[in-house]
């Protein structure tokens, strides 16, 4: 099924038809492609929906019939009649003014087998007209003398009622056939979709009776999908009463609300499901698939990001990660602490470099700018941070740029520590030293002089 079929299609289904497909389409948890999603809508759509009509008047089962070709079925009977009776005119002097019955009747049968009963019956309407009022005696009037002309009359009546009712008969039956059969290859083809789909997908009416079930749910729940189908599915399966799967497919199915869940499996203790309800007026449909291993990997990783924080705060050690690709700025709440930033607070690159010293701005800018030319290379950096309240922090950062396949830089990433207790230190130490230098140097200098005084002999007053 094409993109622009499914598109035409989804105009013609009803509301609650439409809602569905819309809602697979927007949630579309297992990724079909578009085209098998609006297959198994179709197909599910044939299934079901019969147009009832006049006998006779057989409609499609995905789009309705439009104004246009009932005009054009009643409009074939009016130019059969007027076809008919234009031939007879000119064969009139052939046929020496007896009625045209022969081409009458197959203007009926044209009519009432291509247009249905209506058509038919119009046809037959139009053709008794003709000939009461041209050729049964008296001619030109619509007056009927005789019992010769009333009976030429009804027979012709009687004749078009009956072809009219024989062919809405043969095309109801046909239609009926038509309908069976694509009945049955729809019922197929969803059954071979629903098949395709390697995750668990069941539906239920608002009576909460099983109406599809695919092999790979009949396979999680343990269970033929023949003693599932039909059947009341808290029946079918009793351990999903009370539970809260059940109670979000009542909310879902009562508000006509779409739902997305991660819920603990009722058949398999222990294990995780990830759920996806999407409702109609006339059905839910129920997608699931065991994500169990997704689960125990998000805990181990939580776990490990837990010790992590715990090492970091104990070490007094504050994370960040930058995405270049958005822009984004990540900070731990204890790296924030480091720049005298509250946890709630929001960082970009341009407000970090705000907070980093005006002397030591651009040597930081240019260190990052360098990491990022040769991905892979790391940043170590020292540099001072004016906080918002005034006060002068040394910070130690070091980190890595990685990149993507192509070589671009992706990401920036690290670890920022405060090491203003030991730069203080340094600087003291260094002034220390500056200082013993100076009185060295002094000292240098007056035992220098102190030396050269002694070895020169006094001048005589």
């Amino acid at each position: 099924m094409s993109y622009q079929r499914g598109w035409d299609l989804l105009g013609t289904m009803p509301v609650g038809f439409r809602w569905s497909l819309k809602s697979a389409l927007a949630g579309n948890p297992f990724q079909l492609p578009f085209s098998q999603l609006t297959d198994i809508m179709a197909l599910r759509f044939q299934s079901v929906r019969r147009v009832p009509g006049r006998i006779g008047r057989q409609e499609d089962p995905v789009v309705s019939r439009s104004s246009v070709e009932t005009w054009k079925r009643y409009g074939l009977a009016v130019i059969l009649v007027a076809s008919a009776l234009g031939i007879h005119l000119l064969l009139d002097p052939i046929l020496h003014g007896r009625a045209p019955f022969l081409l009458f009747t197959l203007a009926i049968l044209g009519s009432a087998g291509y247009g249905g009963l209506g058509p038919g019956l119009v046809c037959t309407a139009l053709s008794a007209a003709a000939t009461a009022h041209i050729w049964i005696e008296p001619a030109w009037s619509w007056r009927v003398a005789g019992l010769a002309g009333v009976a030429e009359l009804v027979l012709l009546i009687l004749v078009g009622i009956g072809i009219s009712l024989i062919s809405a008969a043969l095309r109801n039956a046909q239609g009926a056939t038509i309908a069976a059969m694509r009945d049955r290859d729809a019922s197929r083809r969803v059954a071979e979709v629903l098949s395709s789909i390697t995750d668990c997908f069941y539906a239920v009416d608002r009576e909460w009776r099983v109406l599809d079930i695919n092999a790979r749910t009949a396979e999680y729940i343990g269970r033929p999908a023949e003693q599932l189908r039909g059947r009341i599915l808290w029946e079918a399966i009793p351990e999903l009463n009370g539970s809260a799967l059940a109670q979000a497919m009542r909310r879902s199915m009562e508000e006509q609300s779409a739902a997305d869940l991660d819920l603990c499996s009722v058949v398999h203790p222990g294990r995780w499901v990830e759920v996806h309800l999407r409702p109609s007026p006339e059905s839910l449909s129920v997608y699931f698939r065991d994500i169990t291993e997704r689960k125990q990997a998000e805990q181990a990783l939580r776990i490990s990001e837990d010790r992590l924080r715990l090492a970091a705060e104990a070490a007094n050690i504050g994370m960040w990660h930058r995405d270049l690709e958005s822009g984004e700025v990540i900070w731990t709440e204890r790296g924030k602490a480091l720049f005298g930033l509250g946890p709630a607070a929001s960082l970009s690159f341009a407000r970090f470099l705000e907070l980093v010293h005006p002397d030591d701005r651009q040597r930081t800018r240019d260190a990052i700018t360098l990491a990022l030319s040769e991905p892979g290379s790391p940043i170590d950096l020292e540099y001072r941070i004016v906080r918002p309240d005034g006060g002068v922090r040394w910070i130690m950062a070091k980190g890595r740029a990685s990149s993507d396949q192509a070589g671009r830089p992706q990401r920036t990433y690290g670890v920022m520590v405060d090491i203003t207790a030991r730069k203080t230190m340094e600087i003291e130490l260094e002034e220390a030293k500056g200082t013993a230098e100076r009185a060295n140097a002094a000292k240098d200098q007056f035992l220098a002089v102190l030396s050269h005084e002694l070895r020169t002999p006094l001048t005589p007053v």
